[in-house]
């Protein structure tokens, strides 16, 4: 799956897309050395707002 299907997908289903990341290192260890993997970050706002979420602690 190409990345603006996968944008797309997430975009149908209320996220919003907030960039993408590079992090190195192997899963798990993230050190500063290694090969590099590229990640998208997604929001998906909550519905109802600050206000229920505040009512649910």
């Amino acid at each position: 799956m190409n990345a603006d299907r996968l944008r797309a997908y997430y975009r149908e289903r209320g996220f919003a897309h907030r960039g993408d990341v590079a992090v190195t290192g192997a899963p798990g260890q993230r050190d500063k050395e290694g090969p590099i993997t590229w990640g998208s970050r997604y929001e998906r706002p909550l519905q109802g707002g600050q206000r229920d979420a505040k009512a649910m602690l």
